[in-house]
């Protein structure tokens, strides 16, 4: 068998040269309580599937908030947070204000529930447990 025979180089072809669909995209939710100060807090992710069903995450523990801003702030906070929900579930462009959608980012081969609590854990520190919620197993020596 020669390297120009054909069979030869049909069986060094790739098997298949689909290019992959994502499953879906997904976005980080930020609130940007002062404008002034042009501080963002990741409060939330959204996914949306390629069937357009839309996934939405936010933090619903705001104790890490208010140590950082205050009880006055974190109720702007909380009324943000609901506003962004309501966007965010609905698809909703919000323009301008202090609710803001990150660019919208592909996601591929992972289910999109699945994705949306990678992202939150990954993105949205706030969201995170503090060390006094977290359950201390101990080790057995």
């Amino acid at each position: 068998m020669s390297a120009l025979d054909p069979d030869f180089i049909s069986a060094m072809r790739p098997v298949s040269s689909a290019i992959q669909e994502p499953v879906g995209h997904a976005f980080v939710i930020q609130l940007e309580p002062d404008s002034v100060a042009g501080e963002r807090i990741n409060v939330g992710v959204c996914v949306v599937t390629a069937q357009e069903e839309r996934l939405v995450r936010f933090v619903t523990d705001f104790s890490r908030l208010e140590a950082l801003y205050g009880a006055d702030t974190v109720a702007l906070l909380k009324t943000l947070v609901d506003l962004a929900r309501v966007a965010a579930l609905s698809g909703e462009r919000l323009t301008g204000g202090s609710v803001l959608f990150g660019m919208p980012q592909p996601f591929f081969n992972r289910a999109p529930a699945h994705y949306l609590e990678q992202l939150f854990e990954r993105v949205v520190p706030a969201g995170r447990a503090l060390a006094s919620q977290k359950i201390l197993v101990p080790m057995q020596l």
